[in-house]
């Protein structure tokens, strides 16, 4: 038993879809499990579209059109030899995304979020399945949040672990198919509302899976051909590393590193099953292998970038340095509001948090602490990470930007620049 993730960042496209079924042709003969994501940028179209639907309903028919014409448009260039069914699942979908919305306009947004954005997975899953079937590749599609229970803590759910091994065993166990397709990322409560793992979750729906059924290896496909120090997109000096411990890898999914989800590792690292990163364009290359036995890559700098960030620049409206219950009442707000703390530090008098991209959760947080606070606000921040820096690699890194701040905490190096 394997299995195989296929990210959304790679699945774009009809073309990437008819690649996936040529590698997956080569392992006819063993039982793997297919893990995938919403096409192309599809979470991020379902994402500004809960926002429409709350602020512009006008756009948000729009978008929603838009979002259903794309996912035909791959149908169609796929040829299918009847495509009538598949066209019609995916009508039916859509129908009922637009339900969801209006039976949930007046609940909370994060649960709205999960009814909705759930969507994607389920979508994608279906059209591929439905393509490999009709190409001979004879495959069962299953809903993974029949089998995944979570707590119900919308859009950062935790598995109810027990209860989801024993589904996904039984499951497996009665499956005739070798191949089985499902979704990443989903999963939903004992009382059947769809939750999400967070984002990038279907690494970690796949590392559950290979944990629960005991694979031989787990293989997670990207654009890239293995782990890197770096993003070699956003620094060209980037080192691939061939093999890394368990250990190692985790340090790097913490730092916030985008080839792997952070809760992907402990999974496989309880029964030492080996995760393998490849590269999806180069199906024949080794990657990078993740397992117990590879040496540590210590003093390696390690670079992490993350863009379209929030920073906000808080201080006292007396021009005082903000004493530790202001500070207290501060992370609390982003706290109640379910909001991602990415960075905080206190820098001359002032109190820096840097956020996630959800401008309607800021606009409830700024409000908020509007009424005590002076608050400053930048948006479409770059937030860059460093372990082990050098001097070299910080210039290198801020050279030609427009610095925000800098700032050394437990050997990371934190610079934000606009």
């Amino acid at each position: 038993m394997q299995v195989f993730k296929f990210g959304g960042g790679i699945i774009q496209d009809a073309h990437a879809i008819e690649k996936l079924h040529l590698i997956l042709q080569q392992y006819q003969n063993e039982k793997i499990i297919v893990v995938l994501s919403a096409i192309n940028k599809t979470t991020n179209s379902l994402e500004k579209l809960i926002s429409e639907f709350l602020h512009d309903k006008k756009q948000f028919y729009v978008s929603l059109e838009k979002i259903k014409s794309f996912h035909l448009e791959v149908i169609q260039a796929l040829r299918y030899t009847d495509d009538l069914p598949i066209k019609q699942e995916v009508n039916s979908l859509f129908d009922e995304i637009l339900k969801t919305f209006v039976s949930n306009e007046d609940k909370d947004f994060d649960f709205l979020y999960d009814q909705i954005v759930c969507y994607g997975e389920l979508i994608s899953s279906k059209l591929i399945s439905e393509y490999l079937n009709q190409k001979g590749l004879e495959n069962t599609w299953f809903d993974i949040r029949e089998y995944l229970k979570t707590s119900n803590l919308f859009r950062n759910a935790a598995i109810i672990e027990t209860l989801s091994r024993e589904n996904v065993v039984d499951f497996v166990a009665s499956s005739e198919a070798n191949l089985m397709i499902t979704q990443g990322f989903i999963g939903s409560t004992i009382d059947g509302f769809s939750t999400t793992l967070g984002r990038e979750g279907s690494d970690y729906t796949a590392a559950l899976l290979g944990n629960f059924t005991k694979s031989e290896q787990v293989v997670v496909w990207k654009d890239v051909k293995g782990v890197y120090n770096a993003d070699p997109k956003n620094y060209p000096h980037a080192l691939l590393i061939p093999e890394l411990t368990y250990q190692d890898a985790l340090e790097l999914t913490q730092l916030g590193a985008k080839v792997l989800h952070h809760n992907s590792i402990t999974p496989l690292q309880s029964l030492n099953i080996p995760l393998e990163v490849r590269q999806f364009d180069l199906a024949a290359e080794k990657g990078s292998i993740i397992h117990d036995s590879a040496e540590p890559i210590a003093h390696i700098p390690i670079i992490i970038h993350r863009f379209h960030k929030y920073l906000l620049k808080i201080q006292s409206k007396t021009n005082e340095e903000l004493s530790d219950p202001e500070k207290e009442q501060i992370s609390d707000c982003i706290r109640d509001n379910h909001m991602v703390l990415n960075f905080q530090a206190t820098i001359d008098q002032a109190q820096y948090l840097c956020l996630n991209n959800f401008p309607e959760l800021i606009l409830k947080v700024m409000v908020q602490l509007s009424k005590y606070y002076h608050i400053e606000v930048f948006d479409q921040v770059c937030m860059v990470k460093v372990k082990n820096a050098q001097s070299d690699i910080i210039e290198q890194l801020t050279q030609g930007k427009d610095l925000l701040i800098s700032d050394l905490q437990d050997n990371i190096q934190y610079i934000f620049y606009l």
